[in-house]
């Protein structure tokens, strides 16, 4: 597994830095469609379709019926990708809202080093 310092540090770097970092080991066997759907004053949403190890990402667009949606405040959601927020904390405050198999963020960031 790669260390990644390709941290993005504004909401609207988030999907530009997903391809940059992305793992094909631990995309292999598995297909899901994820919707972010980050807020606040750098407002941004985009549609990430991991499909056996194939990353696809769309910037400014919800497409086709996720199976995971993510909402948060845009800092926020950077925090905690990098590890710097706690997720557990953030959905018992509200201040992260997913809807869908919650599984499915595991496999998420085992595809996205920190």
């Amino acid at each position: 597994r790669i260390r990644s310092s390709l941290r993005p540090t504004r909401p609207q770097y988030f999907f530009g830095a997903l391809r940059r970092i992305f793992q094909l080991g631990p995309a292999k066997g598995w297909a899901a469609t994820f919707h972010f759907d980050l807020t606040g004053p750098e407002a941004v949403r985009g549609t990430v379709r991991i499909d056996d190890g194939e990353l696809e990402v769309q910037p400014g667009v919800l497409a086709g019926s996720p199976d995971l949606l993510v909402r948060a405040d845009g800092q926020l959601w950077l925090d905690i990708v990098s590890g710097r927020r706690n997720p557990v904390w953030a959905v018992l405050r509200r201040r992260l809202r997913i809807t869908g198999d919650r599984r499915l963020l595991d496999r998420f960031a085992a595809c996205f080093p920190r």
